[in-house]
């Protein structure tokens, strides 16, 4: 499987570590913005695609159930972390390690099984 390839899979982390930093950058435009929501969708469609394969399943319905899970995922994240921040007085840079925190754990659940 193409995701699985040994360089693969390390470019995959390089890019995903450096969102966890990007992310952090204050003047970055919004995660519902188009080019990011995109990113994203990209992303979760290609982990989809992936993990539906491995199991025996048709990539592409992974595929679609991955982009339209981080699309959700997105939007969900992005008011939750808008909320936090202006109701609850909580510094944006951690609500977003929090939201790390717990994104990294969905998917160390979700690849447990390996």
């Amino acid at each position: 499987m193409f995701m699985q390839q040994e360089k693969v899979m390390r470019g995959l982390q390089t890019v995903a570590a450096g969102e966890l930093v990007v992310d952090k950058v204050p003047g970055i435009g919004d995660r519902i913005a188009p080019s990011g929501l995109a990113g994203r969708a990209i992303a979760g469609g290609l982990a989809g695609a992936t993990v539906y394969e491995a199991k025996g399943g048709q990539a592409w319905k992974g595929a679609l159930i991955g982009a339209a899970a981080a699309v959700a995922a997105t939007y969900a994240f992005f008011y939750l972390r808008k909320y936090a921040r202006n109701k609850l007085d909580v510094k944006d840079s951690f609500v977003g390690g929090v939201e790390d925190a717990i994104a990294v754990g969905i998917a160390a659940g979700a690849t447990s099984g390996r």
